[in-house]
């Protein structure tokens, strides 16, 4: 297994984005995510595993409309991303603007 940095964004509006692509054939992987809020208020966010990378289906999320305070940290740990599946996030302002950083790092293994 190999460790992994799989990206890093920095989301200023409301579109969901690819922050772990889909896994190759016979691959998996074993993420953290974790999601800071940079802005001067309060922001709401998602994180979904998914089949379609960068589109989460109704029964994808692992978490809705979570809100985070200035400085608020959401991470989840432990998310096992199988072959074909990737993880998508999104924010949105309560009021205001919008900076929230999101960085998933973990291992790969093959299956």
């Amino acid at each position: 297994m190999a460790g992994a940095n799989y990206n890093k964004l920095n989301i200023t509006s409301a579109t969901d984005q690819t922050l772990v692509p889909a896994m190759a054939s016979n691959t998996y992987s074993v993420v953290t995510v974790s999601m800071v809020n940079k802005s001067s208020t309060q922001c709401k966010v998602r994180v979904a595993l998914t089949n379609t990378a960068g589109s989460p289906g109704a029964g994808e999320y692992l978490e809705y409309d979570a809100i985070l305070n200035t400085g608020g940290v959401l991470e989840r740990t432990g998310i096992v991303v199988a072959s074909g599946k990737s993880i998508t996030v999104s924010a949105t302002a309560v009021t205001g603007s919008l900076s929230v950083a999101a960085v998933a790092y973990g291992i790969e293994g093959v299956s």
